[in-house]
């Protein structure tokens, strides 16, 4: 290749980097997003899931109860998990 060619090499190089270290900033700000996002939800949510627990508790024989519970608990779960993995990503990725 002649030193023509290398330049227009190391140009696109230069170029395609500069994007991909612009997806990689962008990505650590979603994670960081995510994270702070799990968490303002469950401030928000934290109410419901209560109220669900004390209506449950008040109508232990109400299968509706009974189910809207079991859904709550699984909501809770996955709540759970996802916010644990965000956060666990948004500090390995952003310290």
């Amino acid at each position: 290749m002649s030193y023509a060619q290398l330049q227009d090499v190391k140009t696109r190089i230069n170029s395609q980097l500069a994007a991909q270290q612009t997806q990689l900033t962008t990505a650590k700000g979603a994670f960081a997003g995510v994270a702070a996002n799990l968490g303002v939800m469950q401030t928000t949510y934290a109410d419901w899931a209560t109220e669900v627990n004390t209506l449950a508790t008040a109508n232990p024989n109400d299968d509706a109860i009974k189910a809207l519970k079991a859904e709550r608990d699984l909501l809770v779960s996955e709540f759970a998990a996802s916010k644990t993995e965000a956060e666990t990503l948004d500090t390995t990725v952003n310290g």
